[in-house]
């Protein structure tokens, strides 16, 4: 095995870097809605119970922009893939924080999952073509691990200004974050087009015949899964500690810094199992424990 130069080293570790915090913004901002459920319920007059059509509507918008982009994004230079997609997460962040009513927060939050599912693809995609494969495993779940972050630092600290200034002023701040993370981005990012050759010579045809796959049919189906599991229930987690479990709101920041530290640790390690032992290990002791834990709930 090769061994990779210092220079190039700290160059993939400034880049994976600055990528991972394009995630964490994107994770953030899909995070932060959980907490401030009840603020928005009475902040815009809504029925608590239809808090799941604003997290629905961005996760199936996610979907929808995965889907319609999975054979477009490959025709442009990460870079400025990645700074699309994350350009249109901020503005509509900014109009989240802005919604006058649920209809208009609803249309936001869809805004928002659309140019979401393109950030976090971009992102995966520009790590693997960056990170050679005996690092990868730590690279991606580097990216992961943004989710996790959200929890332990940005959750805790949206919940505090939305305590002191109001629900909206979280995703202003988000909003904010994600225009100088852009110009970061923008500045240090170096244009990625290594893919583009290879791009040129993949029909539609190919790129479906691999989703199709025996490999990629698991990986989707152990993706959709674990993420319907907690869509099942995440959007009602809020109301169900205050209303019905009389925890106080000012207890969401430590939970949610509990559950991110516990994320953090296990993706870690997670990471590092990966290019050891191999994704396919790691992912069936993984949906194991998965499936042990949804049992017993």
């Amino acid at each position: 095995m090769t061994i990779p130069r210092l220079s190039a080293l700290s160059s993939e570790f400034r880049i994976v870097t600055l990528v991972a915090v394009t995630q964490f913004v994107s994770a953030l901002e899909f995070i932060i809605l959980l907490p401030l459920g009840p603020d928005l319920a009475r902040g815009l007059a809504m029925n608590p119970s239809h808090l799941g059509y604003l997290t629905s509507a961005y996760a199936i918008a996610a979907f929808v922009s995965g889907l319609c982009s999975a054979s477009i994004l490959d025709a442009f230079d990460r870079r400025k893939a990645l700074g699309v997609s994350l350009l249109g997460l901020v503005l509509a962040t900014a109009l989240c924080g802005l919604a006058p009513n649920m209809a208009c927060l609803l249309a936001a939050r869809f805004l928002a999952g659309a140019f979401a599912g393109p950030v976090a693809a971009v992102g995966m995609a520009l790590i693997s073509d960056l990170v050679p494969t005996e690092r990868r495993g730590r690279a991606v779940t580097t990216l992961i691990t943004a989710g996790s972050i959200a929890s332990i630092v940005g959750v805790p600290a949206g919940i505090t200004l939305a305590q002191a200034f109001g629900w909206r002023t979280p995703f202003l701040i988000i909003a904010a974050a994600g225009a100088a993370t852009l110009w970061l981005m923008i500045r240090a990012l170096p244009s990625m087009t290594g893919h583009l050759a290879a791009a040129t010579r993949e029909t539609l045809g190919t790129k479906v015949r691999m989703m199709a796959a025996p490999a990629g049919l698991v990986a989707m189906a152990a993706t959709i899964l674990s993420a319907a599991s907690g869509f099942v229930v995440i959007a009602n987690i809020p109301i169900q500690l205050q209303s019905n479990l009389h925890i106080p709101a000012s207890a969401f920041a430590g939970l949610y810094m509990a559950g991110g530290c516990t994320a953090f640790v296990v993706t870690r390690t997670s990471g590092r199992a990966i290019d050891r032992f191999g994704s396919w290990p790691v992912m069936l002791a993984s949906n194991l424990l998965f499936a042990a834990v949804v049992w017993e709930l």
